[in-house]
């Protein structure tokens, strides 16, 4: 990377956009998914019953 990094500014950039842009993209479709369960509706009830379990006991399951 740092054989780029003294290159042309925008090739130095687009090497470092092809290094970082799976990591990247996966990131934001884990981010996507975990939204979208947050706000599901459906599962309302698993929510809850998680939430009331970890007063109970202490400590959300894994």
């Amino acid at each position: 990377m740092s054989r780029t990094c003294t290159a042309l500014p925008g090739s130095a950039l687009a090497a470092y956009d092809s290094a970082r842009r799976g990591v990247t993209q996966k990131l934001a479709r884990m981010s996507l998914s975990v939204n979208r369960m947050a706000h599901a509706r459906r599962f309302l009830w698993a929510r809850d019953l998680a939430v009331r379990g970890a007063m109970r006991f202490g400590e959300l399951p894994a």
